[in-house]
């Protein structure tokens, strides 16, 4: 999807174009309807209570669905996060031991034990992190010290299995905070339906008390308003499902972090 479209996509679902939009198909029905002796003739109450009460079921049944969506998002994201934070902490102490065991002579090894102090103390506003590059920096150089690798030569690629599974963790978790953020997004706009279907909900009802005493030209304008608006909230819904996926694949393409779960087994 091209920058223009998405900026077009992005314009419609602000809530006061949508009103805007909708507004401007109501004076085109009434301008139409007005000027139309055999239109105005046709237009009975039943018809127009049976398109908004088809309007408000299809209304109904998104926004349950995007409800179930939303509630089962957070349920899941929130608890995969607690068990990833767990599992975070835990690996930390289980790399701390190890590195507690070795020679504190060693360059990597105090570069290392720094990186996983920083780590500690990690808030949850600091994930995703942007800056890990930079937090390895030192402890690359140190590998570069291979004469302090005497007893073993593979220990910086030990430490680095370490690093890389902690890695590993400080992604999934930062996915999921994109997604919790995202369904942040979702609240307000499953909010936004249900106050369309109260006010449908009562259009209904005030037409069932008054349409007496209303033209048929003015009740025509009511399922074109909530039609138009229904109508771009189902786009808006579908356009916050497409920037979800994007950005976690965004994401993920970014930080490139590699499934460690079967390697951590192996980890002294």
């Amino acid at each position: 999807m091209n920058k223009l479209s998405s900026k077009i996509i992005i314009t419609l679902t602000k809530t006061y174009m949508q009103i805007l939009i909708a507004i401007m198909f109501g004076i085109l029905a009434y301008s139409k309807i007005t000027y139309s002796a055999t239109l105005l003739q046709n237009i009975e109450f039943r018809e127009i209570t049976i398109i908004l009460t088809s309007i408000a079921s299809i209304l109904a049944l998104i926004t349950s669905i995007t409800f179930a969506f939303v509630m089962s998002n957070m349920n899941t994201s929130n608890t995969r996060v607690e068990n990833l934070s767990i599992e975070y902490k835990n690996f930390l102490f289980k790399m701390d031991n190890y590195l507690e065991s070795l020679p504190s002579n060693i360059s990597a090894v105090e570069e290392a034990r720094i990186i996983s102090y920083n780590l500690k103390s990690l808030k949850n506003d600091d994930i995703p992190l942007d800056d890990w590059d930079e937090r390895l920096d030192s402890f690359l150089k140190a590998l570069d010290k291979t004469e302090e690798f005497k007893d073993d030569s593979n220990l910086g690629n030990k430490i680095l299995e370490y690093l890389g599974h902690i890695e590993y963790l400080i992604s999934e978790i930062g996915i999921l905070r994109i997604r919790q953020m995202t369904t942040g997004l979702f609240i307000k706009t499953l909010f936004k339906g249900f106050i369309l279907l109260s006010l449908m909900i009562m259009s209904i009802l005030f037409l069932l008390v008054y349409h007496q005493d209303i033209k048929s030209s003015i009740m025509v304008v009511f399922p074109i308003l909530f039609g138009v608006l229904t109508s771009l909230l189902i786009l808006e819904i579908g356009w916050w499902i497409k920037r979800e996926e994007d950005e976690m694949m965004s994401f993920i393409e970014d930080e490139e972090a590699p499934n460690k779960n079967e390697e951590t087994n192996s980890l002294p």
